[in-house]
């Protein structure tokens, strides 16, 4: 540091003073003046023993957006992106360079970084879902990845059967880029649904009901009503849901025969018409 002070018509002290600002060959140089009233008035300018070294720092590769920062204060930056500030969000596989103006000079100085983007692997454990029988199978569709999911497990598929959300990481071995997705799943249980046994009868009809006001029901015909008429022999099936959408179906075979006739009796008996009554 290097001071020093001339007097100026012995009214005014004229002080300049060398600081330290940016790096070792950038200062700011200071002149301040103080009239007989005590009154300073200052002024400052940078100033560059030599043009400093602007190191943006190796290429690099990265699976998430990194921060480029320069290395220099105090000056005018100017991006490949067009940005004007000390440091930018890189997400894209290019060079990025940048120019900075030292202030109050003619000199400028640039450097580059190529960044190469490595692709996350493709996690999708597809929307999310119902369970409603006992277990659910969730697997990823990518192979040879490192599996961590959030029960701990580390296989490439897991069985579930509680509702919750279910969060799998994947870890590609080769670049160490990794990737995160989540699925709900809701556990419920299937709906009763029971329409009896196969039967078997002679004429008429038969009705099927299901008691559970809850349910909604569809038939084989495609009707939807609680209850349903049999009257010839088939095999029906009903298919119940409930409010979680959980559905559950039965089948029942039905045999329904003709009542035979009775056979008519016409004409006359000749051996009876003129037989005598019987003897009691």
């Amino acid at each position: 540091m290097l001071d020093s002070s001339v007097v100026v018509n012995g009214n005014s002290t004229i002080t300049k003073k060398w600081t330290s600002l940016l790096t070792d060959s950038t200062y700011e140089w200071y002149v301040a003046v103080k009239d007989k009233s005590n009154t300073v008035k200052t002024s400052k300018m940078n100033f560059f023993t030599r043009k400093p070294k602007l190191e943006l720092g190796a290429d690099r590769s990265s699976c998430d957006p990194i921060s480029i920062v320069s290395n220099i204060n105090g000056v005018n930056y100017l991006w490949s992106t067009g940005d004007t500030t000390k440091n930018i969000i890189a997400n894209k596989t290019k060079v990025y360079s940048l120019t900075v103006s030292l202030k109050n000079t003619n000199c400028s100085i640039k450097d580059s970084l190529k960044l190469t983007m490595i692709p996350k692997p493709v996690n999708k454990l597809g929307p999310d879902t119902l369970v409603c029988v006992n277990t659910l199978l969730l697997s990823s569709k990518d192979d040879d990845m490192n599996y961590l999911w959030s029960t701990g497990e580390t296989t490439k598929s897991i069985l579930v059967q509680n509702t919750g959300d279910y969060v799998l990481k994947l870890t590609d071995p080769v670049t160490t880029c990794w990737s995160y997705d989540t699925i709900k799943v809701l556990a419920g249980t299937l709906p009763t649904v029971d329409l009896g046994p196969d039967f078997t009868r002679c004429g008429g009809s038969h009705k099927l009901y299901i008691s559970d006001n809850n349910l909604k029901c569809t038939w084989s015909d495609g009707s939807t009503a609680k209850y349903f008429t049999i009257s010839k022999s088939g095999i029906y099936t009903v298919k119940v849901t409930d409010k979680n959408s959980c559905n559950n179906a039965d089948t029942i075979v039905a045999v329904i025969k003709a009542i035979p006739s009775m056979p008519a009796i016409s004409g006359k008996n000749d051996n009876c018409e003129n037989a005598p009554a019987p003897q009691l």
